[in-house]
This record gives structure tokens, C-alpha cells and sequence, in this order.
């Protein structure tokens, strides 16, 4: 069923490849609509065990630099994405955290359940 809203605008895309955070800050720096972030997966079994770096602080920053009427969500494997939400500002409000299957599960080792999700945070 489509649902038909009156003053719509179409977003418009752009994907940038950010290597530092300095240029992330540049790139949403005034951003009032969506901003979508996928932080990179997990590749090594060991990975798992260690979140990434200063990725709670940095995109608690990114939340606090977009416009207060704009989206922000950040796409990543769970262990990532459990910092963000320790780490972000009592400015910013997560709305949704919602888990999303994989194709296929990816198997850690013997001592660990298969990881059968990523995540999307709100």
C-alpha cells in the first residue's frame, strides 16, 4: 500500500568514504536530514572480542555537530554499537536498536554462539 504525504521531499544520496574523523566532521557538519553510518564488520574471529576505538566518543561527537532535527543512524556489528549507546551524549536519545540477519552466520570459534546479526542504531 503507498501512502502519500503532502510536502515531500526526496533525499538526496551521497556516499563519501571517510578514512578520519576530522573528515567525517567536515562531511556532516550542518547536515539536517539522514545520516547513515556503516562502520566496517568484523573480519578475524578475534575481532570480535575488541570494539573499535574511540568509536563511542567519536560518533557521540557526530551526533552532537548534525543538526537537532536530523537522523542519524549507525550500521555495525553489535559490539561496536553497544559502545556508541554506553558513550552517547544525555542530549541525544537512541530510538531503535534493531538487530538484522545475516545471509549467512559467522562462526567465531568453539566458545562462542554463531553471530547471526548486525545491528542498526537510531
Amino acid at each position: 500500500m503507498a501512502h502519500i504525504s503532502e510536502n515531500t521531499q526526496s533525499l538526496k544520496i551521497k556516499h563519501t568514504l571517510v578514512k578520519s574523523s576530522n573528515a567525517l566532521h567536515e562531511e556532516i557538519q550542518g547536515l539536517n536530514n539522514v545520516c547513515v553510518i556503516v562502520l566496517p564488520p568484523c573480519i578475524k574471529p578475534s575481532d570480535h572480542k575488541i570494539p573499535l576505538q574511540e568509536i563511542g566518543k567519536i560518533l557521540t561527537d557526530v551526533a552532537t555537530i548534525i543538526d537537532e532535527q536530523a537522523t542519524l543512524i549507525v550500521i555495525g556489528e553489535a559490539i561496536d554499537l553497544v559502545q556508541v549507546q554506553g558513550n552517547i551524549s544525555a542530549l541525544v536519545q537512541y530510538q531503535h536498536w534493531i538487530a538484522i540477519k545475516r545471509k549467512c552466520p559467522k562462526l567465531i570459534n568453539n566458545c562462542f554462539l554463531p553471530n547471526h546479526h548486525f545491528c542498526a542504531l537510531v
